[in-house]
């Protein structure tokens, strides 16, 4: 819909998925004896409910529904975007036991999400400003059918928000060098908490990530981009608690790790080269990039229960590759 120099829509989300899970093993030893512990896998049918997974399947049914408006204006010289949407995710959890061909309904899953994109844009002969704020908040709780068919009590439940607002200036004078300058900030915050268990985790950081880029473009043959891109990640507030009768694999090898994970103070570093040419052939650009990452922690734990994630661990890794653009 068109209102002078400005633009508005609305857009349906409809979406409708089906998933099928499960395992078989050759020898019935393994598929029906407690024996082989190492061999023996759970599959989650809701927080609070399991299922070996060589004995049983499940099934996943889900529906989304949601919508999104959207602006579109000018504001002088400058253009804004705005747009903002909801989905609502119902997903039933069923289980096919090999004696029983009845997939009934065990466990139900909503998961509610809010998204907001702003972008501002600032042209000029011969620069570009942008400031964006982008935001995603999500809700979501399961619990089993059988027990709380309106899910007034509930096995699990998160609450995730992130927010972004960056500012990009870009250069574009009629010169081979120009660049670009920028920086964005971040919040996080997660709040998971799994009641069958006792078990509630949350963490909060800040990061922040100024962006450093040179642009080479000679006649349109010859292009190299050098960029420098630091981060540091601050971490706000932490809390973890749970019952030493819950502990399993799952909390001591994949919890404690993701929250060792966000709440450590770190320092990353990216840095990157690319170079396409169109001098091997004048239809197709074709090029080399190269990418170093760095991430430090900055912290140690002197907690065993915890994982050793973050005793100065540091993480290097280089890539290299040649590209096509057809």
């Amino acid at each position: 819909m068109n209102f002078k120099e400005s633009t508005f829509g609305v857009k349906a989300i409809l979406g409708n998925g089906r998933e099928s899970l499960g395992i078989d093993y050759k020898s019935d030893n393994y598929a029906s004896s407690l024996l082989y512990p190492d061999r023996i896998h759970y599959l989650n049918m809701g927080y609070g409910f399991n299922n070996i997974k060589d004995t049983t399947s499940t099934r996943k049914y889900s529906t989304i529904l949601g919508a999104e408006l959207s602006a579109h204006t000018h504001i002088g010289s400058a253009v804004l975007d705005i747009s903002s949407s909801f989905e609502r995710k119902d997903e039933n959890n069923s289980n096919d036991i090999r004696s029983s061909k009845i997939y009934n309904i065990r466990s139900k899953y909503i998961e509610d999400t809010y998204n907001l994109h702003v972008l501002l844009q600032a042209p000029k002969a011969y620069s570009h400003q942008l400031i964006t704020v982008k935001g995603q908040y999500v809700n979501g709780y399961d619990g089993h059918v059988e027990f709380t068919p309106d899910l007034s009590r509930i096995n699990y439940s998160v609450q995730f928000l992130e927010a972004n607002m960056g500012y990009l200036y870009t250069r574009n004078q009629h010169k081979p060098w120009n660049y670009d300058l920028g920086v964005v900030a971040k919040y996080f915050y997660i709040d998971r908490n799994d009641f069958a268990s006792t078990l509630s985790v949350s963490n909060t950081y800040l990061r922040i990530a100024p962006t450093f880029r040179l642009r080479y473009d000679r006649f349109h043959m010859d292009n190299i981009q050098l960029s420098f891109n630091p981060a540091y990640q601050k971490n706000l507030n932490n809390n973890l608690e749970y019952s030493t009768n819950s502990l399993n694999n799952f909390i001591q090898g994949v919890v404690f790790w993701d929250y060792d994970y966000y709440s450590t103070n770190a320092y990353q570093l990216n840095w990157s080269a690319k170079w396409t040419t169109k001098r091997i052939s004048s239809q197709y650009w074709t090029g080399i990039r190269l990418t170093y990452d760095y991430h430090k922690n900055l912290d140690n734990s002197n907690s065993e229960a915890l994982s050793s994630f973050k005793s100065n661990a540091s993480l290097q890794h280089f890539t290299i590759g040649l590209f096509i653009n057809l």
